[in-house]
């Protein structure tokens, strides 16, 4: 055995120096890995986790189980060649290898003898023959897996990028079908970008005073050059961490979902309905945009209507929203809105980079899903609105099924429906769709992929807003 040195009584030698600080933040990794295969999202598991280890140990859990999955299919292609056994191979000894993998050929500052050993001794506990093929296999990957990811990433073959760049294959194919070739590669190869945190701010908020503060924190920051009520952080962090949180000063918001709601800008009145809450990030920027009218928010979740009130409280607008919960299909609204936002349940695949577990899961089956249920949403919005009203359609989607397509069957069941431009501020770093709306592309570590279509409800005589 390459990686475990024994002493003369045969028993492993003990590990070495700081040896059980990274077993302790491996394991951690391995209860992480375990949630998402059952369907958690990582950072939800990472945050229960975190509560287990120690300061020191987090960085190397998190760094673990985002390598793992952001490159899933890569992980998978390398511990495959690899692995003798064939099918049957025990939970445990997949989980093992794929960290293993993901670890020893990713993570440049962190010795591979040290990751196998204490994989090996994880999956003694759980198989003790599962061990031995864990620890022949990591051996081989440690010492020839290099080369095969080397080949991989150095190849041209679409599938090869695909797997390079963590993009599901039928993913990368479709978007260079909607796209074109060389917009659709380009796509792809935005999604082994890293991702930063920016932050909206809210009104009256001093921006330069902030990123002072937040300096002195440690945290590095700039003003948005996009939004003018944004700022970015050079790298990930906490946000009930940082300075300004708990008072309402800041919001996390990717710059892509800020923008969204800026479409509204000059050409929409209240009162306002937000169709999909959610957990109330655009309802707050909607209600701080438009301080005097009426904001009604719904969602189908009543956690998530429980979250937005939360929000909403530490905002400090509490008293001004009017929740909802239930099915946007049958609940009425207790004002008639003159605006309507349908931030439309998704695919989110803009937002891979920042959750790639959920990449994995999705499928063309739910592709076609989800449009159902977009084209029904967008109907009841648009009646909703009314004659003379505005509808605001977006979703953190890149596929135009969820997008253009969803738009063209709503207009073509609705002729009273005309397309409105977007504000200047929105065209010039946006991508016209086709024919309808726009796209922001997820082309800097704050920006994630979205798209939008501003719609106006024709009134009696004929004309829209």
């Amino acid at each position: 055995m390459v990686f475990e040195k024994k002493e003369k009584s045969g028993r492993p030698s003990r590990p070495p120096r700081g040896g059980t600080r990274p077993l302790r933040g491996i394991e951690a990794a391995l209860e992480v890995w375990q949630d998402v295969r059952k369907g958690a999202f990582a950072s939800e598991s990472l945050r229960r986790v975190s509560e287990k280890v120690s300061n020191r140990d987090r960085p190397l859990t998190a760094t673990l189980v985002y390598s793992l999955v952001r490159r899933e299919s890569l992980w998978r292609e390398i511990v495959g060649r690899f692995l003798k056994t064939g099918t049957g191979v025990p939970p445990a000894v997949k989980d093992a290898l794929m960290i293993g993998a993901a670890g020893a050929l990713e993570l440049r500052t962190f010795e591979p003898k040290v990751l196998v050993n204490a994989l090996v001794e994880w999956t003694k506990v759980r198989d003790e023959r599962g061990a031995k093929v864990v620890n022949a296999v990591l051996r081989r990957i440690v010492e020839g897996g290099g080369e095969i990811l080397s080949e991989i990433e150095n190849s041209h073959a679409f599938a090869d990028v695909a797997m390079r760049t963590g993009t599901p294959l039928w993913v990368a194919r479709a978007w260079e079908n909607c796209f074109g070739r060389e917009e659709g590669r380009a796509l792809v190869e935005l999604q082994s970008q890293p991702v930063s945190l920016s932050l909206r701010l809210s009104p009256e908020v001093d921006r330069d005073g902030l990123i002072e503060r937040l300096l002195e924190s440690g945290y590095s920051a700039d003003p948005s050059p996009v939004s003018a009520g944004a700022i970015r952080l050079h790298r990930t962090a906490l946000p009930t961490a940082l300075p300004g949180f708990e008072s309402g000063e800041i919001t996390p918001q990717s710059e892509s979902s800020m923008a969204f709601l800026e479409n509204l800008r000059g050409s929409a009145v209240g009162p306002f309905l937000d169709m999909c809450a959610g957990r109330g990030v655009k309802t707050g920027q909607l209600a701080q945009m438009y301080p005097d009218s009426d904001v009604e928010a719904w969602d189908l979740s009543g956690p998530r209507i429980g979250a937005a009130k939360k929000e909403m409280v530490r905002l400090g607008i509490g008293e001004r929203i009017c929740f909802a919960v239930g099915d946007a299909l049958n609940l009425s609204p207790s004002v008639k809105p003159r605006t309507v936002i349908l931030d439309a349940p998704c695919s989110g695949s803009g937002t891979w980079r920042r959750h790639p577990e959920a990449k994995w899961r999705f499928t063309q089956e739910d592709l076609v899903e989800y449009s159902g249920t977009q084209v029904r949403l967008l109907k009841r919005a648009v009646d909703l609105a009314g004659p003379g009203g505005t509808v605001l359609y977006g979703t953190c989607s890149l596929f135009r099924e969820e997008n253009e397509q969803v738009v063209a069957r709503v207009m073509s069941d609705r002729p009273g429906l005309l397309e409105l431009d977007p504000p200047s501020s929105i065209s010039s770093i946006s991508r016209k769709g086709r024919p309808w709306g726009h796209y922001l592309w997820p082309d800097s570590p704050w920006s994630d992929g979205f798209y939008m279509a501003l719609l106006a409800v024709k009134d009696e005589g004929g004309v829209g807003r």
